[in-house]
């Protein structure tokens, strides 16, 4: 009878064990990753103001990392997965994007090109256009945004940036 209830004790504690590693699968991802961070969408790209032809990329909370294209206004941008982004530079560059937007939280300055960076959750979506032609001081930090963003795609899947 003791090895019966010994084993029953054994088998619980097996369960337990194995059940809560199951129910935490979460803890190895950073703290920012919440389920209201896995909706927030971080793009950046460039677009022809007047056909809408848009070129970007895009990373989200669900940490995939993804081409964004259309040829026209009229029509919905595509969007292409192309791998993932870990968790910490998921955290990384969304505090880095909420940051550069509470500095300067207003440029809309397009020329026949535009380039961009947006942030979209779930409340609101924020975006930053500026002429990718002139070196502003008022597209600064953004420029500096955009190009660091731009190390996180794969070169075999960058768009032509002319």
């Amino acid at each position: 009878m003791q090895h019966i209830f010994n084993a029953i004790i054994l088998f619980i504690l097996f369960l337990a064990l194995s059940c809560s590693s199951c129910t935490h699968a979460d803890t190895n991802m950073p703290s920012c990753i919440n389920e209201r961070t896995r909706q927030t969408i971080i793009r950046w790209g460039n677009y022809d103001v007047n056909s809408g032809k848009l070129h970007s990329y895009q990373f989200t909370g669900s940490l995939a990392l993804a081409t964004v294209h259309r040829l026209t206004y009229r029509e919905q941008p595509v969007i292409d997965n192309i791998g993932a982004i870990k968790g910490e530079v998921f955290c990384k560059w969304l505090a880095k994007t909420i940051e550069t937007f509470e500095d300067i939280q207003t440029l809309n300055a397009p020329g026949e090109t535009a380039r961009y960076v947006e942030y979209s959750s779930s409340k609101a979506t924020i975006r930053a256009v500026w002429n990718p032609k002139y070196q502003t001081f008022g597209s600064k930090e953004f420029r500096a945004l955009y190009d660091s963003l731009m190390t996180l795609i794969p070169d075999r899947n960058l768009w032509e940036t002319k």
